[in-house]
């Protein structure tokens, strides 16, 4: 049940508040047809974005399928100043350079209630400090125990071209995860960046490389584990400014090919 009553506090946080302001919402989304071997699914997203006042933005995000109601996905309220950020709700946060991959390091933050704090320590420095409720569930999916867990990303940008970052994430689970991550970017079109480091709950480490390129309408991008060879790969192509296809492999035979259609 806690599940399910933390999002909708947040929600009707955020929504009282526009609407005592009359803050009217822009709206955008996204439609996804989903393809793979196996299986097919239409997904729909839809974001509503406003500002309650010159500090503070909001943003709620709904998303359904065909087999699920509506649900929220992201509501959340973000404070700005020129001393500091401050974000709270729930909403997805993952530091994390891969973009295929990252789940092999990282566990998002897309808890129902989480609060991420980022000081303006000028431009050359990225820092965030997250907290987040995070719920241990057993075989049987009882929930075990509500742990608090916190994220900390500092990122620093070498020259125009390179940033060097490390993250530590502990969920209160077993080991805490420590990553060292780099993004380099030697020409507008190409990126190249890796991570090396320990996933959650396993002291393990791991390094992981990948490597984007964006043209005119395509986009290649890949991704290579180094200690256990598993690799993604994807390609994407925008037909329109509004029609975009994508076709997603991986080394676990996995395929998808995604239509998508932004509003």
């Amino acid at each position: 049940m806690k599940k399910f009553i933390a999002p909708i506090l947040t929600l009707t946080m955020v929504f009282s508040t526009a609407i005592a302001v009359s803050a009217a919402p822009a709206i955008s989304g996204e439609v996804e047809y989903k393809l793979t071997e196996h299986a097919s699914a239409l997904e729909t997203e839809i974001s509503m974005d406003g500002k309650l006042n010159t500090n503070i933005d909001y943003n709620l995000t709904l998303e359904s399928d065909l087999m699920d109601l509506v649900q929220v996905d992201e509501a959340s309220l973000t404070y700005k100043s020129d001393l500091v950020t401050v974000q709270v709700g729930q909403f997805g946060n993952n530091p994390s350079v891969m973009d295929m991959m990252d789940g092999a390091n990282f566990h998002e933050m897309k808890a129902p209630f989480a609060v991420n704090i980022s000081p303006n320590l000028g431009e050359k420095i990225n820092l965030e400090i997250g907290v987040q409720s995070y719920e241990t569930v057993g075989d049987l999916g009882q929930v075990e125990a509500d742990n608090g867990a916190y994220q900390i990303e500092l990122d620093y940008k070498i020259s125009p071209m390179i940033t060097v970052g490390v993250n530590y994430q502990d969920l209160k689970t077993g080991d805490a995860a420590l990553v060292w991550q780099v993004e380099a970017q030697p020409t507008e079109s190409v990126t190249i960046y890796g991570e090396y480091g320990n996933p959650v709950n396993t002291s393990d480490e791991q390094a992981l490389i990948g490597a984007a390129y964006t043209q005119d309408k395509v986009s290649v991008r890949g991704e290579y584990n180094l200690d256990n060879d598993d690799w993604a790969a994807k390609v994407g192509y925008n037909v329109t400014k509004n029609i975009s296809a994508e076709f997603k492999t991986n080394s676990a035979d996995f395929n998808q090919l995604t239509l998508g259609y932004t509003f």
